[in-house]
């Protein structure tokens, strides 16, 4: 099927009138321009998920962001923890409750339409369960509509797949995220 720039110039705009929005869409999509798109940044090592995902959120290459004794210390460290989350963030230009704010899930929250809702359109980043090490955590990239999962193993690919443990969501120049809060 050939799409239309102009859906009022395809021989299917009467068809398809009641799905104009989604037919924009779809059109936007087919012709989107390549080099405005995001660059998403894969782990470099097993336990980098949060760096990649940092690296997705700032479009900076993460040897650009993190010296190799950062990196080496997290992946020693098998992921980034405590104090050292926070260095990732800082290092990355981002301050909490400035540039972003965490949220920390309640597991009886973790699938809640809720949560869904508060991240819907908003970029955050997820803290999910591992499907690759057992008993370890991961972290996925938000676009607001999409998942971005950096590994290079097995990956999550839809929200319905994940159980929620933390959500750090980026202020997106709306107020949300406020200094003091």
């Amino acid at each position: 099927m050939e799409y239309c720039k102009d859906p009022r110039g395809c021989p299917h705009y009467e068809y398809l009138k009641p799905y104009q929005d989604v037919y924009q869409d779809l059109v936007r999509w087919a012709f989107r321009d390549k080099e405005n798109m995001m660059k998403q940044y894969q782990q470099e090592g097993e336990s980098d998920c949060l760096l990649a995902c940092l690296a997705t959120a700032v479009q900076r290459p993460i040897n650009e962001i993190w010296s190799p004794g950062f990196r080496a210390d997290v992946e020693e460290n098998k992921g980034t923890y405590g104090d050292s989350v926070d260095t990732a963030f800082e290092l990355a230009g981002l301050r909490r409750n400035k540039d972003y704010w965490q949220v920390f899930i309640p597991m009886a929250q973790a699938s809640s339409p809720i949560v869904r809702q508060l991240l819907n359109g908003r970029r955050a980043l997820l803290q999910v369960p591992s499907l690759n090490i057992a008993n370890a955590a991961h972290i996925l990239y938000w676009d607001g509509k999409r998942i971005f999962d950096p590994s290079r193993r097995q990956v999550y690919s839809c929200m319905s797949q994940l159980v929620l443990q933390s959500v750090w969501i980026f202020k997106e120049g709306n107020g949300i995220c406020e200094e003091g809060l």
